[in-house]
């Protein structure tokens, strides 16, 4: 459930947590023995900062995989007790109703991803957001209701009060769970924000995961619970989406009052509505909002794309279709958030179809909708074959790179490693980022995995002399990745790495030494690349290096197959020259 968490989050980790396949039982003893010596100390979240629009920026944080492990075997206690006590109204991060996963003893890897999936407990966000629309929409359809409520809560994630969420937590769950609680609140309090003089505000929740999800639901269970009440009285229909609450009544004054009972209620709990997106709607302006088909129509036409059966005609056409939409997103009403999500949409349909005609603004896009980064760069990656495209993407980054978000510079850093021809200043770009002491710990992570992708060895043995005295894990944990970039010294870099005294960085260097001599390990990570999927490729090539190196003849023959059948992608020449690489050490 954390590793399914993390991966879904805005800083998935790079090497996709291979290294805990590595005597995962002996990380899982070790946290276990924590736990029963006393009070369960976590380390802090790693920090970055995120674009919450155009000109606002937000903190965000990752939390460490082992505290993650522990907060969500909290959480399914906690969750276990309350998940039923919450009104019907409440569409986002809930808890499924299932039996827990048997799982075999005898495995100490990670689930593939299509098994955690299926398994894991808390419904993914965006899958709760048309269901959080289509309720609406059917209460809307049954003519009873004339009005639509809208309102919001400022900063809630940050603002929510720790000591309040304790007691409303401890007097809803049973007795032996409020241990539970304690045990979570305590997590939360070590990572709330701190005052001038160094003292802890008691407030806060981690931003971008599920699991904050789930436990901000609890916290509002007074304002479920008495709007619930209000609305059974007066007719109305409520719904909530995280913080975002809408309701529909019969009459103006009942959905106001309702409003300022929600406003109400948050001031009990020590938070703010948030006044700007507070408002009554009816009419027009209602069903522009409940009744928006653009996401419904551009979603099937995506789908219709994706099915790769279409001729190069039905494809044309369908893009005009795009085209269409697209032409209503840069309206003058383009500032509304469902432009924003039809836009993001629109960058993902466009890539399927491999049609360039969003090229020429995805600037202006990125500029206007820098949250939107991911998908709008995950467009431009189907064009880097060409080199215009390729000194565009470094130019951008270049101008950006001191005033972008850690995130942003991080996507761009990711995506660069889709280019087939490499521009000269993209070699001092990357060593820079890669060396920077101020430069944030996910971009530098990015800058040297890139660094490896394009065999840039001056810089990657520049990396490996600084590996034991650069200070931040994650770097370190990164740079032991290039080890295969100085055959010379490899094998002593990696027993070196392996004895360090940091738990992440000693997990990274036992776990490319076990490529080398473990064969099912290596069997294990080989299946990942069955199927050729560059994405995949440029952040797990490194594993292969060590995996070559395995003297096994099964591993090898699998090995070899896997060379053969990526060699015949067209990903270009860095692609190609890893595949000679990897092709001599087989042999050899």
């Amino acid at each position: 459930m954390a590793v399914t968490d993390l991966e879904e989050g805005h800083a998935p980790d790079p090497f996709r947590f291979a290294d805990y396949d590595w005597n995962q039982r002996a990380f899982l003893a070790s946290l276990e023995r924590r736990l029963r010596l006393g009070p369960y100390r976590p380390g802090m979240p790693l920090e970055l900062t995120f674009p919450k629009t155009e000109f606002a920026v937000r903190p965000g944080r990752r939390i460490e995989l082992e505290d993650l492990t522990v907060i969500y075997f909290a959480l399914l206690g906690v969750a276990s007790d309350l998940e039923d006590k919450l009104k019907p109204g409440v569409t986002a991060y809930r808890m499924r109703r299932r039996h827990p996963p048997g799982v075999m003893v005898g495995t100490s890897y990670l689930l593939p991803k299509y098994l955690r999936r299926r398994l894991r407990f808390v419904d993914p966000w965006y899958n709760a957001w048309p269901t959080f629309r289509r309720r609406l929409q059917q209460e809307w359809n049954r003519g009873v209701a004339r009005y639509l409520g809208v309102t919001d809560i400022t900063s809630f994630y940050e603002d929510i009060d720790l000591d309040i969420l304790r007691e409303l937590l401890r007097d809803h769950v049973r007795r032996p769970t409020r241990s539970l609680v304690n045990l979570l609140i305590e997590m939360y309090k070590h990572w709330s924000a701190r005052d001038v003089h160094s003292i802890p505000q008691n407030r806060g929740l981690p931003q971008g995961t599920n699991s904050s999800g789930v436990i901000a639901n609890y916290c509002l269970m007074p304002l479920d619970d008495s709007l619930h009440e209000y609305a059974r009285r007066h007719s109305l229909r409520w719904y909530r989406y995280s913080d975002d609450s809408r309701l529909t009544g019969p009459t103006h004054e009942a959905v106001r009052l309702a409003l300022r009972l929600i406003g109400q209620e948050l001031i009990r709990l020590n938070l703010i509505q948030n006044s700007s997106k507070t408002k009554v709607l009816s009419g027009r302006q209602a069903r522009a909002l409940l009744f928006d088909r653009r996401m419904d129509e551009i979603s099937q036409l995506r789908k219709e794309l994706e099915s790769g059966a279409l001729p190069s005609r039905s494809v044309r056409a369908r893009v005009r279709k795009l085209d269409s939409r697209l032409r209503t997103v840069r309206g003058p009403e383009s500032g509304d958030r469902n432009n924003s999500t039809c836009l993001a949409m629109l960058y993902g349909a466009y890539g399927v179809a491999k049609s360039d005609h969003l090229l020429r603004d995805w600037v202006t896009d990125y500029r206007r909708e820098p949250q939107r980064a991911a998908t709008i760069l995950g467009y431009v990656r189907n064009f880097l074959h060409r080199p215009g495209q390729c000194r565009k993407l470094i130019r951008i980054l270049q101008s950006e790179r001191h005033r972008a978000t850690d995130w942003e510079l991080a996507q761009f850093v990711r995506i660069i490693r889709h280019m087939h021809t490499l521009p000269a200043e993209t070699r001092g770009l990357l060593r820079g980022m890669a060396h920077l002491k101020s430069e944030n710990w996910y971009v530098r992570q990015q800058a040297i995995l890139s660094i490896g992708w394009f065999h840039l060895a001056p810089e990657a043995n520049g990396l490996l002399k600084v590996l034991f005295t650069e200070w931040d894990e994650e770097v370190r944990r990164s740079i032991a990745t290039l080890s295969f970039m100085s055959p010379n010294t490899e094998v002593v870099v990696l027993e070196q790495v392996a004895r360090d005294l940091s738990p992440k960085v000693s997990r990274m260097g036992n776990f490319l030494l076990r490529l080398r001599e473990d064969h099912d390990l290596a069997r294990f990570n080989l299946k990942k690349f069955r199927e050729p999927n560059k994405v995949f490729f440029v952040d797990g090539y490194w594993r292969l290096y060590q995996i070559a190196r395995n003297p096994d003849n099964g591993v090898q023959r699998q090995l070899a197959d896997i060379i053969t059948r990526t060699d015949s992608q067209p990903w270009g020449q860095f692609a190609k020259r890893h595949i000679r690489a990897l092709r001599g050490l087989t042999t050899s």
